[in-house]
C-alpha cells in the first residue's frame, strides 16, 4: 500500500485511542471486525455497533460497518478489505458516501406505490411495529434491518408475555405472524421498485429463523358461555344493529373481519333451488385473502335478519345500504362495530384467557361446527382454508360435539291453499 493516498485515505482513518467516556473496541471473533462498547451500557457488549479495523504500515484504520449484526458485518468487512488491499480509494470514498442507506420511509413510499396486495398497509404497520419493539427507529435507516433486529423483536414480545405458558405460545405465534407480514415489504415482486435506492444486505432480516411456536388447536368455549351468547345475541338487533349484523356473518357464515366489513348486497345471489349465497370473489375494489374465492351459503333466517337492519339509522344518520353491515361510514363498519362486538362477547363470558380475538372466535365456532356436520373438506370450502388447516386449527382439540348457537328462524313457507269447493249443479 502506498503511503500517499490523498484525502480519500484520510476519510477512512479512525482514532487509535479509546474515547474518554469509557467506550472501547473489543474483539468479536471475526478477523478485522470489532464492536464498540461502553462501560455505561452493559447491553452494548453484545449489541454495540460493529467496525472494520485494519492495521496498515503501522497505522490503525477503523471504519463503521453500519450494522450491529455480526453476520452482515462480516460480509461488508470482506468487501471493504478487498478495496483496501487493492488501494481502491476512490471506490472506498463512494462506499462511504453510500453508508447513508435508503431510509425506511423511502422504501415504504415505493412499496405502497408498487404493491397491489390488499394487506400492504398492514404489512407496513407490522414492519414499523417490529422495529419499535426491537428498540429501533421506524423513520430511520434501512441499515437497522438485520438478523439481530429480528432477535431483539422476538425477545421483546416473548418477554412481555411473562411466565404464563399459554400467553407465551400466543406471543411466539404473534411474533412469527408479524415477522412474516413485515418481510412482505421486501418480497420478490416488489424488489425491482427499489432499484434506485441503496439498500444494505437484507439477508439477515429476511432469513432469520422464526420462533418454533407449537400449533394451538381450537378448544371450544364452555357450553354455558355458548348458551349465554346464543340466548342474548338477539338483543343486539335493537342495541347495536351493526354489531348484530357482524355477529350473524361471523357465527353463521364464518367470515373473516375484512370479509364481513367489505361484504355488499350486490354479492348476494340466489341459485335455482332458492338458496342464497354470498359470493366472495376478487373485484376491482376488493381482493380475497387467498387466490381463489368462495361462495358461502346464507341461511334463510339470517338473510331475513340482515335485511331487517339494512336501512337502520345510526346516531341520526342512515346506514349505507350498500353493505351487509349497516354503518354510515367505513370506520364505523370496519373498526368500531367489531370493537363493540368484541366487548359484548367478553361481557358474555368469552374472556381473553379463552381467546385473544373475540369476533374471530365466531369464525372458529362456525368452522368447527361445519367440520363436525359435514367433514373437514366441506368445512374448508366454506371457510376458505385447506382441510389440513381446518383439522389443525379449527377442529375442537377434544373432538367434542359443538354446542349450537341457535340461528334465526327461517321464514315460514306459505302453506298450500286448500282447493275451494265448488258446487256444481246440472
Amino acid at each position: 500500500m502506498r503511503n500517499n493516498t490523498g484525502d480519500a485515505q484520510q476519510d477512512i482513518q479512525g482514532r487509535t485511542s479509546n474515547r474518554a467516556d469509557g467506550r472501547r473496541y473489543v474483539k468479536t471473533g471475526v478477523p478485522n471486525v470489532q464492536r464498540l462498547v461502553s462501560s455505561a451500557d452493559h447491553e452494548s457488549v453484545s449489541k454495540g455497533a460493529l467496525y472494520l479495523s485494519v492495521k496498515r504500515f503501522g497505522k490503525r484504520w477503523r471504519r463503521s460497518l453500519d450494522t450491529n449484526d455480526l453476520v452482515e458485518a462480516k460480509k461488508r468487512a470482506k468487501v471493504l478489505l478487498e478495496m483496501i488491499r487493492a488501494e481502491k480509494w476512490t471506490e472506498l470514498e463512494g462506499a462511504k458516501a453510500r453508508s447513508g442507506w435508503a431510509t425506511l420511509p423511502q422504501v415504504i413510499e415505493k412499496y405502497l406505490e408498487t404493491a397491489t396486495i390488499r394487506t400492504k398497509k398492514r404489512n407496513v404497520a407490522m414492519l414499523r411495529h417490529l422495529l419499535k419493539l426491537a428498540g429501533k427507529d421506524p423513520e430511520g435507516s434501512t441499515v437497522q434491518l438485520g438478523g439481530h433486529t429480528v432477535w431483539q423483536f422476538q425477545q421483546a414480545l416473548v418477554k412481555a408475555a411473562g411466565e404464563d405458558a399459554v400467553k407465551r405460545i400466543r406471543a411466539e405465534r404473534s411474533a412469527n405472524s408479524i415477522l412474516r407480514q413485515a418481510r412482505s415489504v421486501f418480497a420478490a415482486p416488489v424488489m425491482p421498485a427499489y432499484h434506485d435506492l441503496t439498500l444494505p444486505d437484507l439477508d439477515g432480516f429476511l432469513k432469520a429463523a422464526k420462533l418454533k411456536a407449537p400449533a394451538v388447536q381450537y378448544v371450544a368455549p364452555p357450553a354455558d358461555v355458548i348458551a349465554k351468547i346464543s340466548a342474548d345475541y338477539p338483543t343486539l338487533k335493537g342495541e347495536d344493529p351493526g354489531g348484530y349484523a357482524a355477529f350473524l356473518l361471523g357465527a353463521f357464515l364464518g367470515l373473516r373481519n375484512g370479509e364481513a366489513a367489505a361484504a355488499e348486497w350486490d354479492w348476494v345471489e340466489q341459485d335455482g333451488e332458492g338458496r342464497s349465497w354470498l359470493r366472495l370473489a376478487t373485484r376491482p375494489h376488493w381482493k380475497t385473502k387467498t387466490a381463489r374465492g368462495r361462495d358461502v351459503e346464507i341461511p334463510a333466517g339470517v338473510l331475513v335478519e340482515l335485511r331487517a337492519v339494512r336501512d337502520v339509522v345510526v346516531d341520526g344518520v342512515r346506514a349505507d345500504g350498500k353493505f351487509l353491515i349497516p354503518a354510515p361510514h367505513d370506520t364505523e363498519r370496519s373498526v368500531r362495530v367489531f370493537r363493540r362486538l368484541n366487548a359484548w362477547l367478553r361481557s358474555r363470558g368469552l374472556t381473553v384467557q379463552m381467546t385473544p380475538k373475540g369476533f374471530y372466535e365466531l369464525r372458529k365456532y362456525f368452522t368447527n361446527r361445519a367440520a363436525w356436520d359435514a367433514g373437514a373438506y366441506r368445512a374448508a370450502r366454506a371457510a376458505g382454508n385447506s382441510p389440513a388447516v381446518v383439522e389443525r386449527y379449527y377442529a375442537d382439540a377434544g373432538n367434542r360435539a359443538p354446542v349450537e348457537i341457535t340461528a334465526p328462524a327461517a321464514p315460514a313457507s306459505p302453506s298450500p291453499r286448500t282447493p275451494r269447493k265448488v258446487n256444481r249443479r246440472g
